[in-house]
Order: C-alpha cells, then sequence, then structure tokens
C-alpha cells in the first residue's frame, strides 16, 4: 500500500502541460512540482523525505513517550508490526483520506504537548512535570501534591504535612502527580478529548458540528502509568516533539504542503486566524510574488482584468510595531506587539496572546492558488469574525467582569493599570494570564496556546486575562467610531468589492427585465400590429382586434391553429 500510496501523490501536482495526455504515472518524477513560497513543492520531496521521514520519527515519538518497552507493556520493536490490529484501508483513496486526517489530528495534539512541555511550571507550563510509569494524574499545573506507594526519588526539599487520617504508606517519598500524565491519559479536566467512531472521510465525532473549533483527537495512552517503561519530564518529551512535530519538522513541513497542494480551506478559528497572520506577514517582503502579488492579480481577474485597488486585506494586520492601529483592533495587538522594531515590550493592552496550533502548517503559499485565498478571505472574514466573538464572549464571561469567576483576572489593590492610563505595567502581586485557569483551556479548545508565555508574565510586560478581553474586544468591535480594521473588511470593503464584480450583470439584468416589462405594458393596450409583430393565427382578422380580445371564449379555438415564421 506505501508504494501505491506513493503513486497517489503524483496526481496532487499540476501537469507541466495544460493540456498533457500523458497518464500520471508516465511523468518524469522531476517534472511534478508547484512552485511556492518558501520553497517549492516536489514530488520527490513530498513521497520519499517527507512521507518516509515521518513514518521513521513516529517511532521516535512513541519511544519517547511510551519508551523501549517491558513485559508489563509494548517493546518499542512491536510498533511496526501492529500489535493493536490497526486497519489499513485496501483502497488507496480511502487510505490517502485516512493519512490526511491522521496527519493533522496528530500534529494538532502533540504540537500543544511540546508548545506546554516547552514552558517552564512557573508559566503554566509542563517542562518540569514528570509522566510515565507509576506516575498519578492531577489539575493542569504542576504541583507537589503526594500519593502513596510510588517510586522513592524525591528530594528532601519536600514538606511532610500528613494528617492523622492518612494512611500510614502515604510518606514524603512517594511520587508526584502531573498534568502532563493526566493529558496522556486524555483524563485532564476542561483538556478532554473529543470521542470518535471514525477517521478519514466522513470522520465521526461525539461533539458533531464543531462550529469552528477543532476536533480533539484521544491521546490514547490510558494506561501509560503501567505500559511505560520509564520516569520522564516534560523537557525530555519536548526534545523528542520537537523533532516530529516541531515548527521545522518532517510533520509539519508534510502538512503545510498538503494544505497548499489541495488548497484545504480553514476550517477552525485557530486555523483561520494563522491563515490571516502567515499570509499577510511582511506583506511587502520576502515570497511577495505568491502572495501580494499573486492576490491582487486574482482580485483584478475577477473583475475581468479591470484595475481595482481598493482590495486592502492587509489593513486587518499592518505591523508588528506598535501604532495607533492596534488600538483600534489590529491583528498583531493579539498576536505580536513590539514597542519599537528592537524592542519587544509589549503597549496599552496589547499583548503576544494567541499563537495558533496551526501556525507552522499554514506557512507554504502558491501563485496558483491565489484564486483559492481571495475566496476565503472573501467568504470566510465574516465566519472568522463570529468564531471570534465567540470566543471573547467565553473568555469576558469568566475574566472580563467584575462578577466573573475568575480568581486571578482582578489587579491587585495598589496596581496603577486602569487608574492611570499612562501605564500598562502591572504590580507585581498581580496574576498574569498564564495562571488563569479559566484562559488557557478555552484557548485549547479554539485551537490556540499562549504566544509568548515569557513575555505574558514579565515583570516589565505582564498581561492579565482581563488584557486579554480588553484587546479581544478591541478586535471584535462593530461601532463605526472604534474604526475596527476587521469590521471595516467584512462591512465595507467585502461588500464594495463584490457589488463592483456584480455590478455589470445586475445593470443589464436590471434592463432586460425593464424592456420585457415594458414590452408587456404595451401589448395590453396597443394591438400588436402597431410594433409590426404579426399574430400567429391565420385569420387576417386577427390583426384587426386587441391582444386581449385574443382570449374571449369565442376566439380560443382559432388559437389552436398556428403557424410560425408563415409570410
Amino acid at each position: 500500500m506505501y508504494s501505491t500510496l506513493k503513486g497517489h501523490l503524483r496526481t496532487l501536482f499540476p501537469k507541466p502541460l495544460k493540456d498533457d495526455p500523458r497518464d500520471y504515472k508516465d511523468i518524469p518524477a522531476k517534472d511534478l512540482k508547484l512552485e511556492a513560497y518558501p520553497k517549492t513543492i516536489t514530488y520527490d520531496d513530498l513521497s520519499d523525505e517527507l512521507l518516509q521521514s515521518v513514518c521513521i520519527y513516529a517511532q521516535d515519538a512513541l519511544i519517547g513517550i511510551l519508551g523501549h518497552g517491558h513485559s508489563g507493556g509494548i517493546y518499542a520493536c512491536d510498533f511496526f508490526t501492529n500489535a493493536h490490529k490497526l486497519s489499513y484501508p485496501t483502497s488507496v483513496g480511502s487510505c490517502f483520506d485516512m493519512l490526511l486526517d491522521i496527519v493533522f489530528k496528530v500534529q494538532h495534539q502533540l504540537h500543544f504537548v511540546y508548545k506546554q512541555c516547552c514552558d517552564t511550571t512557573a508559566l503554566s507550563g509542563w517542562r518540569d512535570c514528570v509522566y510515565g510509569n507509576g506516575v498519578g494524574g492531577s489539575g493542569w499545573q504542576c504541583n507537589r501534591l503526594q500519593c502513596p506507594n510510588q517510586k522513592a526519588d524525591q528530594s528532601a526539599t519536600q514538606k511532610h504535612n500528613q494528617t492523622c487520617t492518612q494512611k500510614c504508606d502515604q510518606t514524603v517519598s512517594c511520587g508526584l502527580k502531573s498534568p502532563l500524565q493526566s493529558f496522556l491519559e486524555d483524563g485532564l479536566q476542561r483538556f478532554l478529548p473529543h470521542h470518535m467512531t471514525k477517521v478519514g472521510c466522513g470522520v465521526k465525532c461525539s461533539v458533531g458540528s464543531h462550529r469552528g473549533q477543532p476536533c480533539k483527537t484521544p491521546m490514547g495512552f490510558s494506561d501509560i502509568s503501567v505500559t511505560a517503561s520509564h520516569v520522564k519530564k516534560g523537557a525530555h518529551l519536548a526534545g523528542v516533539l520537537d523533532n516530529f512535530c516541531g515548527p521545522t519538522s518532517h510533520l509539519s513541513r508534510l502538512c503545510r504542503k498538503l494544505n497548499c497542494l489541495l488548497r484545504r480551506a480553514p476550517q477552525t478559528l485557530g486555523d483561520m486566524l494563522a491563515f490571516y497572520h502567515m499570509f499577510l506577514y511582511e506583506w511587502n517582503g520576502q515570497g511577495r510574488m505568491h502572495r501580494q502579488d499573486a492576490f491582487l492579480q486574482a482580485v483584478n481577474d475577477a473583475m475581468f482584468g479591470e484595475q481595482y485597488g481598493k482590495m486592502d486585506v492587509v489593513s486587518i494586520q499592518s505591523s508588528r510595531t506598535h501604532t495607533e492601529k492596534h488600538s483600534k483592533g489590529d491583528l498583531f495587538s493579539l498576536v505580536d506587539c513590539h514597542t519599537s522594531p528592537t524592542v519587544n515590550t509589549p503597549v496599552g493592552s496589547c499583548g503576544p496572546y494567541l499563537e495558533s496550533i496551526s501556525n507552522d502548517i499554514r506557512r507554504t503559499f502558491s501563485e496558483k492558488r491565489a484564486g483559492s485565498y481571495l475566496s476565503w478571505i472573501v467568504y470566510i472574514t465574516e465566519t472568522f469574525y463570529d468564531l471570534l466573538k465567540k470566543l471573547y464572549d467565553e473568555c469576558n464571561k469568566c475574566c472580563g467582569t467584575d462578577k466573573s469567576k475568575c480568581r486571578v483576572a482582578k489587579c491587585a489593590v495598589n496596581c496603577k493599570v486602569g487608574k492611570e492610563s499612562s501605564t500598562s505595567d502591572h504590580d507585581d502581586s498581580c496574576n498574569a494570564i498564564v495562571n488563569c485557569s479559566y484562559t488557557t483551556p478555552t484557548l485549547f479548545t479554539y485551537g490556540f496556546v499562549h504566544g509568548d508565555a515569557l513575555i505574558l508574565a514579565g515583570k516589565r510586560s505582564k498581561r492579565t486575562c482581563r488584557d486579554f478581553c480588553t484587546a479581544l474586544g478591541k478586535v471584535i468591535s462593530d461601532k463605526i467610531s472604534d474604526e475596527s480594521p476587521l469590521a471595516k473588511l467584512i462591512y465595507e470593503i467585502i461588500p464594495e468589492y463584490i457589488w463592483a464584480i456584480r455590478t455589470p450583470f445586475s445593470y443589464l439584468l436590471l434592463a432586460l427585465w425593464s424592456l420585457s416589462l415594458l414590452y408587456l405594458l404595451h401589448i395590453t393596450v396597443v394591438r400588436l400590429d402597431v410594433l409590426r409583430i404579426r399574430s400567429h393565427l391565420r385569420s387576417p382578422s386577427s390583426h384587426r382586434i386587441a391582444a386581449h380580445s385574443l382570449l374571449a371564449v369565442a376566439k380560443v379555438g382559432k388559437i389552436g391553429n398556428v403557424k410560425y415564421f408563415s409570410p
């Protein structure tokens, strides 16, 4: 099936010639390519390097999670023997659909684990969390809670705080609980996966319609505390996953190339933000031929070659250096705001709050796909706005009001933010957004992680979950006075462009209907001969009567004898 699947990958590429009669198997591999930015996509790169390497590095990822195996679990050598009796479709089309579905789901889940394991406990990351054999689960943050009857490898700095009700086997020498372990076991509250009954084409999920939220695939290591042969920390897993699903990994590169080849439209909120951010990033910089120039040409092509200069899509994300537009809702105010080109400290309520899990797989663009990019921007932007509004409503309900459930949203009493409009520096005792137990799970639900947790929790750049609600509220504002770039794109720029395309057809249709209406009105009051239009009736007397008189009962019988095109 592997060789057959490689042959199927040929059909994803355009043929060298427009009307090339050759079958794909007869076309040399070197001729199957798609010019793209940042690198041309070739068949050899896709089939030999990426697909094969993803299969090889998948074993390393499994070993990084479970270890090399022991008698009570599964040995690493069995990863290639299909010990779990996985089903592989015999149809190459079905097999490719399943592969496509799986690689994107695996990349999404493991990339989230990778990002969490890159941050320390102080940033609510899992870098210092343990996982593996004999480790217990816990809440979403690493902690020092104890549990009985586990391997004694603890340091002497831990406190002995047992109560009289505890059993005699509960000592300070027992192991740690870990949110990383809970996530791998599919048991971490607020990060629970969806139940799926089918993968591939026509995937079936317990959630049904996700409404812009990604499908969360179960990790599948429910018995890792027994089957794992080692105990490691998140830092170890981050290093392993960096090679498998990191920014430059084979899996991420495979996904981004498939996205470009298949014209896979953004489907979730995280996917949409990744597309807008990567497509508009450095709009006038590298890759301009495959992004800006190609997009503007597609805009003009839709206008039948006429120049149209009002499709200013880059207005929603102009520059990451803080300007007045950031205060009005530029997307950079949520993703990456800098005080200046050399100082990356955010200004006001802006901050690196969001990073889409799909960022690394939305980096490849081709001028051959410019029509698809235009179509996505025209028809998906309003959905993007609605989903951002939904995210805002959820976050604001938990953290943005005085009666919110969040315990870390409010600033300290002596904090000057909000009291002095000139400062955005929070007090040291204020809690950063990375410590919010509501925001992080909500962002995960929509396909996000924190953009830069170190900056968000920094002394001079600390941002709270309430700051995030403020910044997001500016982005989705639909008030004319707020001049939100996103609202302007949705309610002004795109409708004007669509109307400019439809204007000639609309006026032509109006003229034709007007002419038809005038003709119908005319023949109701004037004889047909006045317009030199001959009747279809043979009788000469029919030309001397009004048109409506032809419908009289006495005349109906004569209508049966009709003759067209006679002199």
